[in-house]
């Protein structure tokens, strides 16, 4: 089966989301104290500059908070308002909330702040890859075709201290027959109906 890999394709969004989640959330599990964080960054028409300054605003946030918080993983949401968020899971020490609005109210303008305590760390990571993977939604048609056009080379997911260039987890897959390390497939041979068939490693 062949795929596009296009930014927002609703069929490669699934394997997409998968692939971010086998290489994050094992770094995820591995840390005790795991916040979920949203930032509130208003509104903003010119997405693309808005993004930047958000980015900006955001690795300024992280500054004042070095010892603290050892890790993010963030990704970016412009809702049909025109309003941007940073959504981020956040990995390290615990900080008050009235704190972390003060910091923030400080080096972007805005103090709008919600920060909770992860229960269930797939579902919070699921979260904030959905808007990596695929367009928001509620955008009427113009919205939406401005939306992919500014996006176009501009990186969905942002990652920082642990998370930073964590590598792929490769899966190998093993041969039935001689136990050797498969790449993406195999020729076996059926007794029975006396031909050859292809088999393919599960998830292929």
């Amino acid at each position: 089966q062949y795929h596009c890999d296009l930014p927002f394709c609703l069929s490669c969004a699934v394997r997409k989301k998968k692939r971010f989640l086998r290489r994050y959330l094992p770094v995820v599990r591995s840390w005790r104290y795991v916040r979920f964080l949203t930032l509130t960054f208003g509104t903003h028409h010119e997405l693309k500059k808005g993004i930047q300054m958000l980015r900006n605003r955001y690795h300024r946030f992280l500054r004042r908070f070095r010892s603290e918080i050892r890790g993010s993983l963030y990704s970016i949401e412009w809702s049909k308002n025109h309003h941007l968020h940073l959504h981020c899971i956040i990995v390290g020490q615990y900080i008050p909330q009235k704190k972390l609005s003060e910091v923030w109210e400080q080096v972007s303008g805005y103090r709008v702040v919600d920060v909770s305590i992860v229960k269930n760390v797939k579902c919070r990571l699921d979260y904030v890859l959905k808007y990596v993977v695929k367009a928001p939604g509620g955008l009427n048609l113009q919205d939406l075709g401005y939306y992919i056009r500014e996006m176009r080379r501009v990186r969905r997911l942002g990652s920082t201290g642990v998370f930073f260039r964590v590598k792929p987890h490769k899966t190998e897959f093993v041969c039935p027959l001689c136990s050797g390390k498969l790449c993406f497939s195999c020729i076996l041979y059926d007794d029975e109906l006396d031909n050859y068939d292809v088999w393919k490693p599960p998830g292929t």
